[in-house]
This record gives structure tokens, C-alpha cells and sequence, in this order.
């Protein structure tokens, strides 16, 4: 398989971690803070703040859709909606922000 090198970025994680660059066919790879993986955000210092705020933000838009778009507004059926197009967002990669 071949690497696109320009396309190639480091993560530096942890204080201790040497900042050294590192080269790939001669070109050096871009570093970064933070990269987005599998959607999940990983930082360099692994705060999730940055993941959390990105499951909001996802959260908060599909409620607004739901909102904009079902007319019927039973209990059940938003607790449905909710349940089905909601809490996914919110529960995806929980593990990784909040292990216990």
C-alpha cells in the first residue's frame, strides 16, 4: 500500500512526548494538536472537551431537525425520535471520553 506523505500528520501525546518531526520519502509530516479518527477527536494533551462539544453540536442539530420536521408531537412519539436519531450522537465514543 502506498502513503500519500503530504496527507500524513503527527500527534505529539503526552507532556513528556519528544517533539521531534518525523519524515516520510523525504518529507516531513504536518503536526497537529488534535486529528479527527474514526469520528472521534483525539488531542494531544487527551482532553475531551473538544469530543464533547462535537456530540452537542451533532445532538443539538438533529433536535432541531426533529423539532423542524414532526408535526405530531406526541410523547411517544418523540421519545422515539429521540431515542432513534438522538442518543446515538451523544453515546457514540462514550467510552473513550468517560471510561467509568
Amino acid at each position: 500500500m502506498d502513503f500519500n506523505a503530504s496527507k500524513c500528520k503527527v500527534t505529539h501525546v503526552g507532556k513528556t512526548s519528544p517533539k521531534k518531526p518525523y519524515y516520510m520519502r523525504g518529507n516531513t509530516s504536518g503536526v497537529v494538536d488534535q486529528e479527527k479518527y474514526l469520528w472521534i477527536i483525539v488531542s494531544s494533551d487527551l482532553n475531551c472537551s473538544q469530543q464533547c462539544l462535537y456530540a452537542y453540536n451533532k445532538a443539538n442539530e438533529v433536535l432541531g431537525l426533529i423539532r423542524r420536521t414532526i408535526i405530531n408531537k406526541q410523547p411517544r412519539i418523540m421519545t422515539i425520535c429521540i431515542k432513534i436519531l438522538v442518543r446515538p450522537h451523544v453515546e457514540y465514543s462514550s467510552s473513550t471520553w468517560s471510561p467509568l
